[in-house]
């Protein structure tokens, strides 16, 4: 009996389970750690549906939890919707069915998923979240502080109620690099609440329905750069409002400068991309975008008379 643990211990983990035949109505597909293809997906899936391309569904019994029992599938859970939505809920799958419990379940789809960069940023978060990943938790820790919850599509102000947020992309790198300076959950936490609290401060909500620029990705990045390499001086709540004005005013009086925008001219995050843009002739990516666009905000800052440590320029 040993010998044959050992020997089950060392198969892949899909082939560790108890293998099963299952209708698709007797699956369930938890919402909150998976993510739902599009109807029209599901519809095509189950119109073109090939029998010879099902393989196997591998599925958590849930053992915790208010999905306790539940049948999940982690990998196949778009083909089994396919057929409970569009197709045939009587349908029979051959799944290899492991207990595990609903966080168990939740990591089963990020480690899968993860390998192949398949998961939206948003996803991510949000069955990280589920799954306790330190990262994730975080990231949500700071939009509660902020008053903000996850949003895959929009970002709003909230006008009174609670906004929304989606630069899921942004706000990993943010509390990637937060943590990695003080090797500290919380106070990553604490630094992405802190970047959003001043950009919503800059570019506050008049009452419009639009976009929410204070929540703009580039934007966000920029400001944690200039926060992490200014810990000191920018939590200063007179620096702070000394930065939050050049942030948003042009503060260049040369001829060359002048070029661009006007002494005293509003700026908004689009006009420093313009800026971004001009200075490194290039839109560079995400990550660099905002780190260049750091250096043009602490530039302008600067010319205060005052000093903030700004990113070297790109090469």
């Amino acid at each position: 009996m040993a010998e044959a643990k050992t020997a089950a211990s060392k198969l892949p983990l899909y082939l560790q389970g108890k293998l099963e035949i299952r209708k698709a109505s007797e699956l369930f597909v938890i919402p909150t750690i998976q993510r739902r293809a599009t109807d029209d997906r599901l519809r095509k899936m189950a119109r073109e549906w090939d029998t010879r391309k099902i393989g196997i569904i591998e599925v958590a019994r849930i053992t915790d939890g208010e999905y306790k029992g539940r049948l999940h599938p982690t990998d196949g859970g778009t083909r089994v919707l396919a057929q409970q939505l569009y197709g045939d809920p009587d349908f029979l799958f051959l799944v290899v069915i492991r207990d595990m419990t609903y966080a168990e379940a939740a990591q089963e789809f990020l480690w899968r998923n993860g390998l192949a960069m398949k998961p939206s940023a948003f996803s991510r978060f949000a069955v990280g979240v589920r799954a306790g990943e330190p990262s994730a938790l975080a990231i949500d820790r700071a939009l509660k502080m902020t008053g903000l919850s996850g949003s895959p599509s929009s970002s709003t102000y909230g006008n009174g109620n609670e906004g929304t947020f989606a630069a899921f992309a942004a706000a990993e790198r943010i509390i990637t690099a937060a943590y990695k300076v003080g090797d500290d959950w919380d106070e990553a936490a604490n630094h992405l609440a802190w970047v959003l609290g001043l950009t919503r401060q800059a570019y506050p909500d008049h009452g419009g329905k639009g976009t929410a620029v204070a929540h703009d990705a580039d934007l966000i990045q920029a400001v944690s750069v200039l926060g992490i390499l200014n810990p000191d001086r920018l939590i200063d709540p007179v620096n702070r409002l000394e930065f939050i004005h050049a942030l948003t005013t042009w503060l260049y009086s040369s001829e060359t400068k002048t070029k661009l925008f006007t002494n005293g001219s509003y700026m908004a995050p689009e006009h420093w991309k313009v800026a971004t843009m001009y200075a490194t002739k290039n839109t560079g990516g995400s990550s660099s975008r905002g780190s260049q666009m750091a250096r043009q905000i602490g530039l302008n800052y600067n010319q205060s008379g005052k000093r903030l440590v700004v990113p070297p320029a790109a090469k």
